[in-house]
């Protein structure tokens, strides 16, 4: 995440805070957990939800049941690629762009943020 985070211009204050929830008692226990039973549905949304470089910041289920996605302002959008090719790296890929690619069809973006996020990882 570091060397993606440079690379696209993310603040260095934002990449050495990047993922300073997980230390919470709650996340570290689970992240501690997930070499031997995957974490629990509400940590990793709890994770989700306060860490604004996710998407799924920026969702709602409306009334009707429908997901709706709302824009992501450009520091988080970099950082979320940024954290797309930690990601991949991790996983044995190789970029943030195959990453995207790979599970595109479940990330719920808003129009100009997926505009915005294809045009920088040149699809």
């Amino acid at each position: 995440v570091w060397r993606a985070g440079r690379r696209l211009g993310v603040p260095v204050p934002a990449l050495l805070l990047h993922d300073l929830d997980k230390l919470g008692s709650l996340s570290l226990y689970a992240n501690a957990y997930h070499f031997h039973v995957p974490n629990p549905p509400i940590v990793k949304w709890r994770h989700y939800w306060h860490s604004k470089h996710h998407w799924q910041s920026y969702t709602y289920v409306a009334d009707d049941g429908q997901v709706v996605a709302l824009p992501i302002p450009d520091r988080y959008r970099l950082e979320m690629i940024a954290d797309w090719e930690g990601a991949a790296q991790v996983t044995g890929g190789t970029d943030g762009r195959a990453w995207y690619m790979q599970y595109r069809e479940t990330i719920a973006l808003h129009p100009q943020t997926r505009a915005w996020v294809e045009e920088v990882l040149g699809i």
